[in-house]
């Protein structure tokens, strides 16, 4: 994955795609447990509630939002995400 990312950037050095996986990858949620999906659901609507109607934040979230259809395997048997 980081490597076809990296080409995707024009980074081509073996070097600079490990530097760029080492920086990024925490910021990648890898826990979709059934709670973890209701925790989004809720911050969405509080969001919602705080900010009110907006461009930017649908007034109704769409139902496919928070989905685990592509979450690890050992999310989808465990319920951990890790």
């Amino acid at each position: 994955m980081w490597e076809e990312l990296g080409t995707s950037l024009g980074i081509t050095s073996p070097d600079a795609v490990e530097q760029m996986r080492s920086l990024e990858s925490g910021a990648y949620i890898n826990d979709w447990s059934p709670e973890y999906v209701e925790e989004q659901k809720k911050f969405y609507e509080e969001v919602g509630s705080v900010i009110g109607e907006s461009a930017e934040l649908p007034s109704t979230l769409p139902a496919a939002t928070f989905t685990r259809d592509y979450a690890p395997a050992t999310a989808a048997t465990s319920g951990t995400g890790s």
